[in-house]
């Protein structure tokens, strides 16, 4: 409905704050559009007087409510006494100001608060321009802009079209049915809309774009006809946008091609001649891989991919899918041709991850020397999609290390910090995924199985054979069969030590390599952005070299430790508490901006000394502050304070968020590993479930402890406590 459009957007333009008027206890009544504009939010609040005049310059066709225009000064008038105005009108306005949803309204006097005056021409309608769009100028008065209709919709009572002008895609809402049908015959044609500008919003109350409001059908003139779409030459998808001859002055074109692969929303990818493209359609059509389709939208292209938007399609016969292209390498499959290409791969399985509309399928490829490993910053790792409906009819035998052929669309998606092209998959269907070799029995668990295996079943020949020997006989067997026994479990543990000897080995060496390579061009890429970009890029930049430079040092600490000595390597001393969670809370912000989620420093301005390891109280606040980022929703505050017992003998750092709180059941299993908690994250971050276990034995292993209190609904504190300044730290009491 037009006024559930409109109310929304609460119409008009705040600009500053204005002194009220008054003389002695009577408030003088404010006389001009301009002084309610001014007004700041709480004053609009406030109900001031109004006795305003102006043009009605659009009208409600379900309610009263219409926008009044006088000079270049417009505003919203919320009225609902059921009087019907026309456009054109010249009315007086007498009620009281409101705050609105965006900046002041005007709500008139339920009976005698709008008086018509007489009928006047409309204003001149303003001419769009970026600026005025942009910071609100145009908002509520009469415009007139041009550009190509890429949508219509007729549906009676929701007359809309979608215009591509110079300033985006614009909303155009008529609001009075017209006597014909507007017809998609308006497609691809170039019009001049005449109608009032209003703000769009989002959820905050902040402005996202525009939207115009038309009266009548006869507010949009066409200035170039739409093309037949017979006439239009139909190119093949590997010469869209190349040459002018392919498209009409719209953009329109039109392509034929055989669909390679159809997404769930109904969008498709198809080949032909060579090229293949992207279709984004108007409405969905039921398709299958290999269906013949002819296509008729608007072209558009980038590094990726060809795409054709707001497209309608024809279906055609159905045939065999093309072949797919077979890809050897990753480098060959990130850098290639552009996007949309039907490959084949051949790749090891790694891991199999469960999101909430797809699977990821993460795989390793080779690298252009043919050994498993990766090519430049990629690592030798690709990354698959496949709806979860596909995945649960995926052969069971996919588990790690398997050799399995994948055929997709592939779909690079480009790094905008290093320029890089990482490769990625669109899987359309279970049968385009074959096993060609299973995960290899005789990896360390396949030998502890055998061997298992077979100690049970010469423990099973030497039952069955005691019947047959003598006492004497019997106990010299049982003799035997526990020394046998015994032998074989130092064999099996012998083999399963040799065996995690070697998977540490392996990993010690990938991790040398294959971690220390992309974080040495990652904190090459910062120390260029912090000295070359912006003075906000800069900032960026510093906190990508500090962050590289943290990952490489726990990594140093990794390759240097062995992996049999658990406990971590504690340097106490006297530390500044406050500090570390100013620094941590640096560390996280821009996390938590890009959440809408605000950090709140409390108690954090004075030194607070504790006993502790500066590196591992880091670590742990890193920890928390992700977890409440990670479980809070956005724009919400996550407060951090730094407190000191008065004794000194205990000094702790707080975070406190305002997500959903704790369960008793959550509570009990809080700091196990690999548990993952009843409460799920709000954006869909990932995690393991060993983030608070980790961060709980570091705070024990610097003689501290981390303390929960939260209630179901009501958010959670994390305290982490660390002895304080009173004397040398001791652990905590276990009772």
């Amino acid at each position: 409905m037009v006024v559930a459009w409109i109310v929304a957007i609460g119409c008009a333009t705040a600009v500053s704050a204005g002194p009220q008027d008054a003389l002695g206890a009577v408030e003088e009544p404010l006389v001009e559009i301009r002084q309610v504009l001014r007004l700041a939010p709480e004053d609009a609040a406030a109900s001031r007087r109004v006795d305003v005049r102006g043009i009605v310059t659009f009208t409600d066709p379900v309610g009263s409510d219409f926008f009044l225009q006088l000079g270049e000064q417009a505003i919203w008038v919320s009225h609902s006494s059921g009087m019907r105005l026309a456009r054109g009108d010249l009315v007086n306005v007498k009620g009281v100001t409101s705050r609105g949803t965006f900046a002041p309204n005007i709500d008139p006097d339920h009976e005698g608060g709008v008086t018509i005056l007489g009928k006047e021409a409309l204003p001149a309608p303003a001419v769009a321009e970026q600026l005025g769009l942009a910071n609100g100028e145009h908002d509520c008065r009469l415009i007139a802009m041009s550009g190509i209709v890429r949508l219509v919709s007729n549906a009676p009572g929701d007359i809309s079209l979608t215009l591509a002008t110079a300033f985006g895609r614009v909303p155009v809402l008529v609001a009075e049915d017209p006597e014909g049908d507007i017809g998609s015959s308006l497609v691809g044609a170039r019009v001049a809309v005449r109608g009032v500008c209003a703000t769009r919003l989002n959820e905050r109350g902040q402005m996202i774009g525009m939207r115009l409001h038309c009266q009548q059908a006869d507010d949009i003139a066409i200035v170039e006809p739409a093309r037949d779409v017979a006439s239009l030459p139909s190119v093949s998808p590997s010469r869209l946008l190349k040459y002018r001859a392919v498209a009409d002055s719209s953009g329109r074109t039109r392509t034929k091609g055989v669909v390679t692969l159809r997404r769930g929303d109904g969008s498709f990818f198809i080949a032909g001649d060579g090229g293949a493209a992207f279709v984004r359609p108007v409405e969905s059509t039921p398709l299958a891989a290999g269906d013949e389709v002819e296509v008729v939208g608007f072209a558009r292209a980038d590094d990726e991919m060809t795409s054709i938007e707001d497209a309608i399609v024809g279906r055609g016969p159905h045939g065999p899918r093309p072949s797919a292209r077979h890809v050897h390498t990753v480098r060959e499959l990130a850098e290639g041709s552009q996007g949309g290409e039907l490959v084949r791969i051949e790749t090891e399985l790694f891991r199999v991850t469960q999101r909430e509309r797809e699977t990821i399928i993460t795989a390793r490829m080779e690298d252009d020397s043919g050994r498993a490993g990766g090519a430049r910053s990629q690592g030798g790792i690709v990354e698959l999609r496949l709806t979860n409906a596909e995945a649960d009819r995926l052969p069971s035998a996919l588990e790690p290390g398997a050799r399995v052929a994948f055929v997709g669309i592939k779909w690079p998606i480009v790094s905008a910090m290093l320029g890089d092209k990482w490769p990625v998959l669109l899987v359309d269907s279970a049968q385009d995924v074959q096993l060609i070799a299973s995960a290899p029995f005789l990896s360390p668990n396949g030998v502890i199985s055998l061997v298992g295996l077979l100690a049970a079943a010469a423990l099973g020949l030497a039952a069955v054979g005691r019947w047959r020997l003598s006492r004497k006989e019997l106990v010299q067997a049982k003799l035997e069969a526990a020394v046998a026994e015994r032998t074989g479990e130092l064999e099996a543990a012998s083999r399963r030590l040799a065996a995690f000897d070697a998977i540490r080995s392996r990993f010690v060496a990938l991790a040398n390599h294959e971690l220390r390579s992309p974080l040495m061009v990652l904190r090459m890429r910062g120390e260029l952005i912090s000295r070359d970009g912006s003075p906000t890029t800069r900032v960026h930049g510093h906190d990508i070299v500090a962050c590289a430079d943290r990952i490489t040092s726990i990594i140093d600490e990794f390759l240097e430790k062995p992996l049999d000595q658990g406990a971590p390597r504690i340097a106490t001393d006297r530390v500044n508490l406050s500090d570390l969670a100013r620094a941590a809370g640096a560390r996280a912000e821009p996390l938590l901006r890009a959440k809408g989620q605000r950090l709140i420093l409390d108690g954090t301005v004075r030194g607070v000394p504790a006993w502790g390891d500066a590196r591992l109280v880091g670590t742990v606040l890193d920890n928390l502050l992700s977890n409440a980022s990670k479980f809070s929703q956005p724009a919400t505050e996550i407060r951090l304070s730094v407190r000191q017992s008065d004794e000194d003998r205990i000094s702790s750092v707080s975070v406190i968020d305002q997500g959903p709180g704790l369960s008793e059941a959550d509570r009990a299993k809080l700091f196990r590993r690999g548990v993952m908690l009843s409460a799920r994250p709000t954006a869909g971050e990932s995690g393991a479930g060993d983030g608070l276990a980790i961060a709980h034995e570091l705070a024990t292993a610097m003689a501290g402890r981390i303390m929960c209190e939260s209630a179901l609904g009501a958010g959670a504190e994390f305290r982490l406590e660390l002895p304080g300044d009173a004397g040398p730290p001791r652990p905590w009491s276990s009772g």
